[in-house]
């Protein structure tokens, strides 16, 4: 199951995800950005977060990414500014 967030600062919170600095991702080492959309206010980032944890966002995901989920080596699926 992939996890999935909202940030100000990507590079910061992949840091911490990776160092075990996050509560959430604990167990978890190497996460990496597999999709990656950007908006210009912090509520339109929450909705689509809601959306993606949805079974139609997480049906979005799995026709986007593939499952089971990549690993590895995957460039991040990136979509224009919203």
């Amino acid at each position: 199951m992939p996890y999935i967030g909202h940030t100000g600062d990507l590079e910061k919170r992949m840091q911490e995800h990776n160092s075990s600095m996050s509560h959430s991702t604990k167990r978890g080492h190497n996460w990496q950005v597999m999709y990656l959309k950007e908006f210009s206010t912090r509520s339109e980032a929450m909705k689509h977060e809601r959306y993606l944890k949805s079974s139609a966002g997480r049906r979005f995901l799995i026709r986007l990414l593939g499952k089971p989920w990549p690993r590895g080596g995957v460039r991040p699926k990136v979509l224009g500014t919203e």
